[in-house]
């Protein structure tokens, strides 16, 4: 299993690695999804319901994060109606500027990415192990679904197809910007009505908007309506405590069968601070022939693990809330995935070793 977190898509092109002065198009830390950048202006002048708390999204003290702040606002809710309405408006904001950097920043190398050069290598250990591997990713963006095109000749092509394969899938616990969910009912909007019309209608339902169970895939943009439904992004909001997911049922089946089975974890870029995932893997479990050592704690002992992270205690803090002790010595990765495709391929050939 290999897991991707924001520092990950941050760190995704050869040859721009940690430390490269940022670009506007560069994909945002956590921290960074509300800064001063023009692309990200654009969204906020688009997105005005939410323009009253976009201060309290930047301006981050050294005791807190954009998840707690995001967490206190969503909280809010319980009794101020319009914190719904500003929280949609996020949706909608993040939905926009993710979107922009996982079309264009890619570009800055001709398409050439990290994660690419990732997965032809774990593709060629599938082949030769003849083992298959899950990708988990708790980004927004598509670099992920990208890479699968280049190297597996991957495009999917509605959402079952994400677990369709038998040599590999991806789960997206926090949704795509390519995903929608569909609204019940037409909020009162004319036929007539053009995409942004129908966003901002959405977005001032606030605390009354219904959703449909489900997420659906869009292949070119979400044209705003779906078999005669109107759509909602389905991403999950970065809040601290992350306590739904925004995938279908069917993945969320697939991924509890899969974790018991998981005998190798690669980490980039990822705190390990997502409760809903932490929970399923701890209650997922070893597989059935290794039950036995459950109480002794021997089968986590079988699971290598590889984490790229900034350093010994970041990468000990991840390992220990799935659960897994880090295997051997850490080997500090502060270039992160950009070093792991290049100097550290030395470690990754270690977590691949039979």
């Amino acid at each position: 299993m290999v897991i991707f977190g924001a520092g990950a898509s941050y760190d995704s092109l050869v040859d721009i690695s940690v430390g490269y002065p940022d670009k506007d198009l560069r994909p945002p830390l956590a921290n960074q999804l509300f800064g001063r950048r023009g692309v990200f202006e654009a969204a906020v002048q688009e997105y005005g319901e939410c323009r009253p708390i976009i201060p309290q999204l930047r301006q981050l003290t050294q005791d807190t994060n954009l998840e707690k702040v995001l967490e206190a606002l969503r909280a809010e809710g319980e009794y101020d109606d319009q914190r719904h309405v500003q929280l949609h408006a996020v949706r909608y904001y993040l939905r926009n500027v993710i979107e922009v950097c996982s079309n264009l920043w890619p570009a800055e190398t001709r398409g050439v990415t990290n994660y690419s050069n990732l997965l032809d290598r774990i593709r060629n250990w599938c082949v030769r192990s003849r083992e298959p591997v899950a990708f988990v990713t708790f980004n927004y963006d598509t670099m992920l679904e990208a890479a699968c095109s280049d190297v597996y000749g991957f495009v999917p092509t509605n959402i079952h197809s994400y677990i369709s394969r038998d040599d590999f899938q991806v789960f997206k616990p926090h949704g795509s910007i390519n995903w929608v969910r569909a609204v019940a009912g037409n909020v009162g909007m004319l036929e007539t009505a053009n995409q942004s019309q129908i966003a901002h209608a959405l977005i001032r339902q606030g605390k009354k908007l219904d959703l449909l169970p489900g997420q659906h895939l869009v292949s070119s943009g979400d044209p705003g309506i779906l078999e005669g439904h109107y759509t909602y992004p389905a991403i999950a909001l970065p809040v601290e405590t992350k306590n739904e997911f925004e995938f279908p049922d069917a993945h969320l089946k697939k991924l509890r069968d899969v974790i018991p089975e998981v005998t190798r974890v690669l980490i980039i870029g990822w705190r390990g601070t997502e409760e809903h995932f932490l929970k399923l893997w701890l209650e997922s479990g070893p597989p059935a022939v290794n039950r036995m050592w459950l109480e002794s704690g021997g089968w986590r002992g079988n699971r290598k693990v590889l984490v790229v992270s900034g350093s010994p205690t970041e990468a000990q803090q991840v390992t220990a809330r799935l659960g897994v002790p880090l295997q051997g010595q850490f080997v500090n990765a502060p270039g992160g995935f950009s070093w792991l495709v290049t100097s550290g391929a030395s470690e990754l050939h270690k977590l691949l070793a039979d």
